[in-house]
């Protein structure tokens, strides 16, 4: 059964996405300006948040963007599906990918985006899908997520 765009956006509202949410996220021309958009589906989600961790280009994993993140949405759904509140990130990814194109962000992605939103404290488990260790970015959250002593789960 093909989702129509009203169940497509029932979907993104139970993850705590609005559909102003979504504008935003798609006319952001900074990193920077992608913060505010999370804290505010975190917010709505409610405490406890867990964030998943894992290969999403095509550096790692499968080698492969579209694999990668139809794994890393199904991870996001196994975890929901046991009632835990998970921030699913992937629907920044297309301006993360589009700002990175640009050349225009001097920022980085990691720096800029991730690490003001997991030095805030708002994840309270971080959650690595099997194959994590052939991502830079993945391995990047390892590291940050253990210097800041945030729970660590292995999937």
């Amino acid at each position: 059964m093909k989702k129509t765009k009203e169940i497509q956006k029932m979907e993104k509202r139970q993850n705590g996405y609005t559909d102003d949410d979504l504008l935003a996220i798609k006319n952001a021309q900074t990193f920077e300006e992608l913060c505010p958009i999370a804290f505010g589906v975190i917010k709505r989600l409610g405490p406890p948040v867990g964030f998943v961790c894992g290969p999403i280009s095509a550096a790692g994993g499968t080698k492969s963007v579209e694999k990668n993140m139809q794994i890393f949405q199904s991870h996001i759904e196994f975890l929901e599906n046991r009632g835990l509140k998970i921030f699913n990130q992937l629907p920044f990814e297309q301006t993360v990918w589009r700002l990175t194109a640009s050349g225009k962000n001097e920022g980085n992605i990691l720096e800029n985006f991730y690490l003001p939103l997991f030095k805030s404290g708002v994840f309270h488990i971080f959650y690595f899908i099997p194959g994590w260790e052939s991502s830079f970015g993945a391995s990047w959250e390892f590291r940050k997520a253990q210097k800041l002593e945030l729970t660590i789960i292995h999937l």
